[in-house]
């Protein structure tokens, strides 16, 4: 005859209040897994508690995608200095050698000169139009592989060319996750997250203490096992996680050095509608004159 579970369970939280914005989305979203996976039934639990945690997992998932995108734009500002430095020693190098005294690079550079006049400067022109230049500079320069090569400018300008395209693709990325609303901050929502996980707890602990069948006991009884499993691999996670911030964060004051300014360019810079064309720019600039 079966009876009453007298087996008391306990659910391991995993200690997700300390965890970042990205691990605890991650956490919740693995035991709501989990929790739904079940017939809720059998766990007594009405379909809105269930709901209600689901809804907030998914604002935070909205809200980690804005802090994503915030991220993506400091990688384009990164990855448009790159490019703004290997611009310069592109073109700085053309310009100096124009009075080398090989004549073969002479010779190369005073023709280089002609064919890159038109982008020079391009470093302060907004994100979005530099790389168009860069584009359309490229199919100059592949016209003249011999006069690139010839001044050892080839590895430069391949970068050059890698580096732009990686460019663009973050540009892609964070255009993608743009226009995201929530009405709620990080701090808030996951409270709500927590509130709501920690319901659906008392939920499953209180079925486990009625099931009245060995079935529903085995049922219940895997689910809350899977579920400490998870909170013991995420606490694991966070540790490590704050152990290899806290080793880079000391690394980082052992360099401790300077670094130049931020460039000024954004990436929401307004830019002129493209005509399908590739622009270029028609001024001289001092090749040797990089954004403040």
């Amino acid at each position: 005859m079966s009876t009453k579970s007298t087996t008391h369970l306990k659910i391991d939280n995993g200690g997700y209040s300390q965890y970042d914005n990205s691990l605890h989305a991650q956490f919740h979203r693995t035991q709501y897994n989990y929790v739904a996976a079940v017939n809720i039934a059998k766990l007594n639990m009405p379909a809105e508690v269930l709901g209600e945690w689901k809804k907030n997992i998914d604002a935070e998932v909205e809200i980690n995608k804005e802090t994503e995108a915030s991220i993506h734009t400091a990688k384009l500002l990164a990855k448009d200095r790159e490019r703004d430095k290997l611009l310069t020693y592109l073109f700085g190098e053309i310009k100096n050698n124009k009075i080398a005294p090989d004549d073969l690079k002479q010779q190369a550079a005073e023709k280089l000169d002609v064919i890159i006049k038109p982008y020079y400067g391009i470093q302060k022109d907004p994100m979005e139009s530099e790389s168009l230049h860069i584009v359309g500079m490229r199919a100059d320069l592949e016209k003249y592989p011999g006069e690139v090569a010839a001044l050892n400018l080839m590895p430069v300008v391949a970068k050059l060319y890698t580096v732009n395209d990686e460019f663009e693709k973050l540009r892609k990325e964070r255009r993608e996750e743009t226009g995201i609303i929530t009405p709620l901050n990080s701090r808030e929502i996951r409270l709500k997250t927590d509130e709501s996980f920690s319901k659906v707890c008392i939920y499953i602990l209180s079925a486990n203490l009625h099931a009245t069948t060995d079935e529903d006991r085995e049922l219940i009884s895997t689910l809350i096992t899977n579920m400490n499993k998870t909170s013991h691999a995420f606490r694991a996670n966070n540790n490590e996680i704050i152990a290899q911030r806290k080793a880079a964060a000391k690394k980082k004051k052992e360099k401790e050095g300077g670094g130049g300014e931020d460039d000024k360019k954004k990436p929401s810079d307004p830019k002129k509608p493209d005509d399908g064309k590739t622009p270029k720019p028609g001024r001289e600039e001092d090749p040797g004159e990089d954004k403040a």
